[in-house]
Formats: C-alpha cells, sequence, structure tokens
C-alpha cells in the first residue's frame, strides 16, 4: 500500500505544469497520457467517450469529450489537491484495496492507480461517442461493483439490502430536481454537489440546513431537493 505522502510523491508532477520559460514539462505530458489512460477506463468513458474535467478553469463541472479534457489539462493544468483520482476511476478499487485502513488515519492508498508498465505511445488521443449520460449512474455502479456483478450471475435473486440501495440511489440519479429542469440536474447529483460544496468550504451542518431550505424554497413546488442537510445522506 502507498501512504499519502507517497501519492504525492509520485504524482508531484501534477502540479509542475509549466517549467520557467513557461512551456509544459515532459513529465506533467508523460503524468497526463497516465491519468488519461486511467480515466478513458472507466464504464462511463467508455461508453459515452466523456468524461468530468478536472483543469481549473472548468473544476469538474464540466462534462467533455475525452481528447477536450487533454487539452483543457494540458494548457491550464489540474485543480489543486487532487491527487487521489477518485472521480476518474480510482475510487472504487482504492476502496476495496483498503477496507482495513479506511477506519484509521492514515489514507492508505493507489495501488491501483499508475500501471507501472504502460506504455502510451502518441500522446493520448481517444475514439469518442455522442451519447449524453450522467456520471452519478457511473459513480452508483462503482460504489456498489459487487452488488451489480451479483445481478448479472443471479437474475432471478430477491435482492438484498445493498441491491434495494443501489436501486434507491440509482433512482435518485434518475429522478430529476423538478420537472423540465436541465438534463443531468438529479436529486443525487445536487446532494453530490452540496456534500463537496460542504466539504471544500469546511462548512457546518447548520449553515449546510439553511442552504438545503433556502434550495427547497426557491426551486419550483413539484422539486424533490431535501429539505436539509441530513435528508441527503
Amino acid at each position: 500500500m502507498s501512504s499519502a505522502s507517497d501519492v504525492r510523491r509520485q504524482r508531484r508532477w501534477m502540479y509542475m505544469h509549466k517549467d520557467s520559460d513557461g512551456n509544459v514539462t515532459q513529465e506533467f505530458i508523460n503524468g497526463l497520457e497516465i491519468f488519461m489512460y486511467q480515466a478513458g477506463q472507466t464504464p462511463l468513458t467508455i461508453e459515452t467517450g466523456k468524461m468530468f474535467c478536472r483543469c481549473q478553469k472548468c473544476k469538474n463541472t464540466r462534462f467533455a469529450l475525452s481528447d477536450t479534457v487533454w487539452k483543457h489539462l494540458l494548457n491550464r493544468g489540474f485543480t489543486a489537491h487532487y491527487y487521489i483520482w477518485f472521480q476518474h476511476g480510482e475510487g472504487s478499487y482504492c476502496h476495496q484495496n483498503n477496507k482495513e485502513s479506511s477506519s484509521n488515519n492514515n489514507y492508505e492508498a493507489v495501488d491501483c492507480a499508475e500501471p507501472s508498465n504502460l506504455h502510451c505511445g502518441d500522446h493520448y488521443h481517444p475514439d469518442h461517442g455522442g451519447l449524453e449520460h450522467d456520471r452519478i449512474h457511473d459513480m452508483v455502479t462503482d460504489a456498489f461493483h459487487e452488488t451489480t456483478t451479483s445481478f448479472a450471475d443471479n437474475t432471478f435473486e430477491e435482492p438484498n439490502l445493498n441491491a434495494k440501495r443501489f436501486y434507491e440511489m440509482l433512482d435518485a440519479a434518475n429522478q430529476p430536481i423538478y420537472d423540465g429542469c436541465r438534463e443531468g440536474l438529479s436529486k443525487l447529483s445536487l446532494a453530490s454537489r452540496m456534500m463537496t460544496i460542504k466539504t471544500d468550504h469546511n462548512l457546518g451542518e447548520v449553515c449546510m440546513d439553511a442552504w438545503a431550505e433556502l434550495l427547497k424554497e426557491y426551486l419550483p413546488e413539484d422539486n424533490v431537493s431535501a429539505e436539509s442537510f441530513s435528508c441527503l445522506y
């Protein structure tokens, strides 16, 4: 297993974007190829040819073609502190490899991270399709990886607790926050964004409750937004 400090050392290239002359470093380009390779192996990107962009401008809010993400990251660099690629194919595998370590204070991670014998050759240039897809579906499927595998093997088995939770979360991922809203704005995606905002800005639950109440009040009457932060989980 690799410690958090090991991961930072292995991925220091992510924040060594340009040299003193303003040119993109070769170390960054080599590392970016590895990142794009791994992100390209996720079911969502295989299906759609798209992924969320972690560049300093998009900040993971734009779902774009893989070659667009490549160009953005090459020109702009990564958002800060994204050493664990949990939104680009790493989270579920690392979770499985770190069940024992998750209960202590040492963040063990990323034996699953970088294929050591990877030879990318020319710069990454993916094939891509034209389907729109909400990344939340992929996140739910990753989170319940063993459950979804068992579905395929036991088609007629009565759903267990994990299966029921999977269906509930998938339903939330499919449920628009209100009728007529923009595609991809689901009940689960809103919960995910609020969780991220709380963590990024170290906001208290009282503050988040106030924001949840405000959203509920100002969105159209048929909205399914949570009435309080505690209802998100």
